[in-house]
């Protein structure tokens, strides 16, 4: 047990390190947090008391964040990510090919990806719940920019969300459908299919 727990412990130090001081970073975040929001709050001990736990754990915490875009860029350069998501984001893509291009440079072969949205052409019901909540449930603030009806009249059919795929360089796609929503989803493969196609749910 110990020799795999080792292995995977300098496999992530290599990749934190390789990476151009992304571990560096979030350290002189924290130690700079640290010394910097006392100045700020001036030399009142009894209250450097109270607040010094917290300073030092929001500054744990934001110091981490800071190399989590660091931690997957490897990863993201040379096409070797395991797994890919979109959730109700494919709408709002103004080239969605583009995108569909990236996500299949940036996983290695095999990997896996799942891009969910809503379906413009969904059922009457849902259709008709959406409406009823654009107008009389959501915050004014939605109502006023027309969401989340303006999503649904944004959305691709499942026909369309093939041609998008059909027409971009990712492999291995297959489109299903249920009465509200879609997937493009699938596995990468080693080589470009000459005609990738999608399932029977894709029709309705």
């Amino acid at each position: 047990m110990s020799g795999w727990f080792f292995a995977l412990v300098a496999r992530e130090l290599r990749l934190a390190l390789r990476v151009g001081g992304g571990a560096l970073i979030g350290v002189l975040f924290f130690l700079a947090v640290g010394t910097v929001v006392p100045f700020g709050m001036g030399p009142d001990l009894n209250l450097l008391s109270r607040v010094g736990p917290a300073i030092l754990w929001i500054g744990a915490l934001l110091s981490t964040l800071l190399g989590l875009d660091r931690l997957f860029q490897a990863d993201r350069d040379d096409g070797s990510l395991d797994l890919v998501v979109s959730t109700l984001s494919l709408h709002h893509w103004s080239d969605p090919i583009a995108v569909l291009n990236e996500v299949a440079r940036i996983l290695k072969p095999g990997g896996a990806f799942m891009l969910f949205d809503l379906r413009r052409d969904m059922i009457a019901p849902f259709y008709l719940l959406i409406l009823f909540a654009t107008r009389c449930v959501v915050p004014r603030a939605l109502r006023h920019i027309g969401e989340p009806l303006g999503s649904r009249n944004a959305a691709y059919t499942p026909n369309e969300a093939a041609a998008l795929a059909q027409s971009s360089r990712l492999t291995g796609w297959r489109i299903t459908s249920g009465p509200l929503w879609l997937t493009i989803e699938g596995r990468t493969t080693s080589a470009p299919a000459p005609h990738p196609g999608h399932d029977a749910s894709a029709a309705r």
